[in-house]
């Protein structure tokens, strides 16, 4: 049946970037322009479509779904929608931005498809009022941007009593400087929009309030805590970037999740895939989680160019203008590597298949590249920029920050789930002289001046922003993200026993000696507490049981990381071997002089 073309084009002020970047953001375009909330759900058929999707108006409600958008940033833009019902099949919106020397020509295509030939001047119709209607709301948009409107906000629709009541019970709680700033945040998620809201970022929130990551993060737990925030783990795809799945607790998470836009599965890794934002508690959101379209390219700033691939098919684009190395990615995994250069040829062709063959290829800049589809199912096919990067607060960090384990003791993993760390540093501390304690001083005296030295040892590691993983009565273990820490950490322990005994007559027998260690671990739920577990951390006890007194036993290839620190000194370096050790480890004692 022959489609309906519709067309107009826009003088825009905004640059093509800018203008681009309005498009992209589906969900907050499908909202402006009227469209109610949709529901989804993933499918699994060969098509391109990934998940069905139904308006949030009701049972009745016309199911449809949404080929993947196909953009090359940042000069076109195309979405297509399927309806299963109705007087309409089909309808696709297709986007050409070109560059003025002001702004931008922008020429907006609308393609419809009805069901029945009879009904063709009813969708032509539809189509003109819809796209007038498009065509007004970019150009208010447009007029906007210059002036500073923020034209598409819709603040987030939260409860105002409860959320009012919240804030006046964490306030009591916090001392007299982190108020103000508390005060602050409550008022960035009143005015965040609706649809940002829900994945608020530590790195976003500390710029909004140009406050520094220690202060947002300790106010941003506080505020979970009470009811006000609630944490999310999100496990992020390593194609699309956003989260598979998004879960509540610890305890949710398994070994493996399943990406159904990118038809991928995602081995969880706790320390380098899981991001924790924050969204406002459900008790004070009037809505969760608004959608408006199944995907939503803004999202993806990272893919310069996303096709949709037709089964068995043949089909040409134009590289990038500007030289680099880059990723080509089809639906399912299959993936490969673009070098653009000034001296590569003009045209270079690759098949497509279970995998990318070459896995390699090289084009001239503004070239074109052939892409032969070898599979008999449709799918979306991707150029993406390798060095693409946001910051994150990943859930490792998250579990290492004391606030965290404090408030949220019961945060774990399923005991059948062990997340495994690539690297964590690690310290085990011991007193050894207990017994000479209890002799001089009798145990009740001995135990007040243990007590004494654990708070001044936990001190030192909440100051560095480590955590003490758990304490055994005669010693500690404290794990930190960065091995610098954990040796910042390590020295000022050391100083604090040498202060303590100093201080009091009474802790002169006091001393700590302590065993340093970097390396991959498990995180584990052990005795209802998140624990590590693993090679490391037995090597780490083993060079705690070497080394003395006042003394930090550490591998001789972290001697570069004390050149930072002031008045620690290495000692010879010498092999630890034997029990519990696979091979001999090389280590040096580091000797700590008191604080001037």
């Amino acid at each position: 049946m022959e489609a309906i073309v519709l067309r107009r084009e826009l003088a825009c002020g905004t640059a093509p970037g800018a203008l681009f970047a309005v498009l992209a953001d589906s969900d907050k375009l499908y909202r402006t322009l009227g469209q109610v909330m949709v529901s989804r759900e993933p499918l699994a058929g060969e098509g391109s479509a990934r998940f069905l999707l139904r308006a949030r108006t009701g049972a009745s409600a016309i199911p449809f779904t949404e080929l993947p958008p196909q953009w090359n940033q940042p000069s076109l833009l195309v979405t297509k929608r399927v309806l299963h019902q109705g007087v309409l099949a089909s309808i696709a919106t297709r986007f050409t931005l070109s560059p003025q020397l002001q702004g931008t020509q922008l020429v907006v295509e609308v393609q419809l498809e009805p069901r029945l030939p009879q009904l063709s001047w009813l969708v032509k119709l539809y189509g003109q009022g819809s796209l007038w209607h498009l065509c007004r709301t970019l150009a208010r948009i447009d007029a906007g941007i210059p002036r500073g409107e923020k034209t598409q906000l819709r603040p987030a629709q939260l409860e105002p009593e409860p959320l009012s009541r919240v804030q006046r019970t964490i306030k009591t709680s916090l001392s007299p400087e982190d108020q103000p700033v508390f005060d602050e945040l409550v008022a960035l998620l009143r005015r965040t929009d609706d649809l940002e809201v829900d994945a608020l970022r530590l790195s976003s929130v500390c710029e909004s309030l140009g406050q520094s990551e220690p202060t947002v993060l300790r106010l941003l737990l506080e505020a979970s805590s009470h009811g006000l925030l609630q944490p999310s783990f999100d496990v992020l795809c390593p194609s699309c970037r956003v989260p598979a799945v998004q879960y509540d607790h610890l305890g949710e998470l398994s070994d493996e999740v399943f990406c159904a836009l990118c038809e991928l599965r995602v081995p969880v890794e706790f320390a380098g895939n899981v991001e924790v934002t924050f969204r406002p508690a459900a008790s004070l959101r009037r809505l969760t989680r608004p959608l408006y379209t199944s995907v939503n390219p803004s999202t993806a700033p990272h893919v310069l160019t996303q096709l949709v691939l037709p089964a068995s098919s043949t089909v040409t684009f134009a590289v990038p203008s500007e030289p680099g190395e880059f990723r080509l990615w089809a639906r399912g995994g299959a993936s490969g590597v673009l070098k653009v250069s000034t001296l590569g040829p003009q045209q270079a062709s690759i098949e497509v298949g279970d995998s990318i063959v070459p896995a390699t290829v090289e084009v001239v800049m503004g070239g074109t590249l052939e892409i032969a589809h070898k599979t008999n199912q449709a799918r979306h096919f991707k150029l993406e920029r390798t060095d693409w990067v946001h910051q994150k607060l990943l859930a490792h960090r998250l579990t290492l920050h004391p606030l965290f384990r404090r408030l949220f003791p019961s945060e774990m993993p399923k005991p059948s789930v062990q997340l495994s760390v690539p690297s964590v540093a690690l310290w085990m501390s011991e007193f050894p002289s207990i017994g000479e304690l209890c002799a001089a001083l009798g145990d009740t005296g001995a135990f007040r001046q243990l007590l004494d030295l654990e708070q001044a040892v936990q001190k030192a590691v909440e100051q560095e922003g480590g955590a003490v993983i758990r304490s055994e009565g005669t010693g500690l273990l404290a794990a930190f993200e960065e091995v610098a820490v954990a040796l910042r950490a390590a020295v000022a322990a050391q100083r604090a026993v040498m202060a303590l005994r100093t201080d009091n007559p009474f802790a002169h027998l006091l001393g700590m000696r302590l065993g340093l260690l970097t390396g991959p671990a498990t995180l584990v739920c052990a005795d209802r507490r998140l624990d590590y577990f693993g090679q490391t951390l037995a090597v780490c006890e083993r060079l705690r049981s070497e080394a003395h007194s006042g003394d930090i036993l550490m591998p001789a290839s972290l001697i570069d990381q004390l050149t930072s620190l002031t008045g620690v000194k290495a000692g010879p370096i010498f092999n630890v071997a034997g029990k519990g050790l696979p091979t001999a480890v090389a280590v040096t004692r580091v000797t700590v002089e008191p604080s001037a």
